[in-house]
């Protein structure tokens, strides 16, 4: 096991060595293609020696910090932050609304939720749809009923955010 070891990292060298008289320039036939292919060889090369490291330490931080290679920090959820400024108007077809509001950062969706009776009863409120964008339009709704319209990010892992205040507008 160990001499398999030794050949791969000296083989491992080589390529390391060639690549970098490619991309310094010290081989004089070395062009922009070679260049190139030297870069992704060098990418893949470097990509597969820490999976390589990563496996064989089991993550173990103090391990990969010993073979050279930094460790990254975990990842911490994004928390989602309250959808402000959500303006609704009417739709351009009738029974129909309009909402937007100003984007939340590292969002992955947005959760539309409508209500036509008390908006201070959390009963009362019903999902509508979901988008990824920071508008949307609101149709299937029932003309002449005022409605009331929140917002809320939907992040990784599908945390929440908090509900926008509501907005609201008689459906046309």
């Amino acid at each position: 096991m160990l001499h398999e070891q030794s050949v791969t990292v000296h083989f491992t060298a080589c390529r390391f060595k060639l690549l970098a008289e490619m991309l310094y320039g010290d081989l004089p036939t070395a062009g922009l293609a070679d260049r190139d292919a030297g870069v992704a060889v060098v990418k893949a090369s470097l990509t597969q020696l820490a999976d390589y490291v990563q496996s064989a330490s089991g993550g173990d931080a103090v391990k990969i910090e010993s073979a050279g290679m930094s460790v990254r920090a975990d990842r911490t959820p994004v928390t989602m932050t309250q959808v402000l400024n959500l303006a609704v108007s009417e739709g351009d077809n009738p029974a129909s609304l309009d909402a937007m509001w100003k984007p939340v950062a590292g969002v992955r969706s947005y959760e539309c939720q409508v209500n036509s009776s008390d908006p201070n009863v959390e009963a009362n409120w019903s999902f509508k749809q979901s988008t990824s964008k920071s508008s949307v339009t609101l149709t299937g709704l029932t003309s002449g009923t005022k409605v009331w319209v929140r917002v809320r990010a939907i992040g990784g892992n599908d945390n929440a955010g908090p509900c926008s205040d509501p907005a609201t507008k008689v459906v046309p």
